[in-house]
C-alpha cells in the first residue's frame, strides 16, 4: 500500500526517510520475493536505514555537527569530534583517526594523553 504524505509530513520528515518509505511502497508491489528487483529494493532499503540509525540527515550520508563537537577534514572526510573537555584534536589524535578509517572505521574513541597535567582526556569521533 503506498503511503499518502501529508504537507506537515513532507516539512517534518527528511530525504532520507522519504527515500526509505518510497522503497518499502515499491517492494510491497513485488510479488515474488526472490526476483531481482525486490532483493535490490531490500538491500538498498537496509542501506537507507543504516544512514539513518547512524543519525545521517540527508542523502549524501552527512549530518550536522552536534552540542559540543568540532570539525577537522582528514583524509577528505568531515570528521565530528569531541572530548571530555573543550580542547583542539591534537596531531597524534588525527594521526589515529587516519589509521582507523584505513582500517575501515566510521568512528571511535579518543583518549588523549595530557603530558603536562599527566591525565587523560576522552572522546568520541565519526565520520559525518
Amino acid at each position: 500500500m503506498n503511503h499518502r504524505w501529508t504537507n506537515q509530513e513532507l516539512e517534518e520528515a527528511t530525504d532520507l526517510e522519504i527515500i526509505e518509505q518510497c522503497l518499502a511502497d515499491r517492494k510491497s508491489t513485488c510479488t515474488n520475493y526472490y526476483t531481482p528487483l525486490y532483493r535490490r529494493l531490500k538491500a538498498i532499503e537496509g542501506r537507507i536505514k543504516n544512514l539513518i540509525d547512524s543519525g545521517c540527515e540527508d542523502i549524501y550520508g552527512r549530518s550536522e555537527l552536534k552540542e559540543n563537537e568540532r570539525e577537522v577534514n582528514i583524509l577528505k572526510h568531515r570528521i565530528a569530534y569531541w572530548y571530555d573537555e573543550d580542547i583542539e584534536i591534537p596531531e597524534v589524535e588525527q594521526e589515529h583517526i587516519e589509521n582507523m578509517i584505513n582500517k575501515g572505521s566510521s568512528q571511535g574513541e579518543l583518549c588523549y594523553y595530557h603530558p603536562e597535567r599527566d591525565e587523560e582526556i576522552a572522546g568520541w569521533w565519526r565520520i559525518l
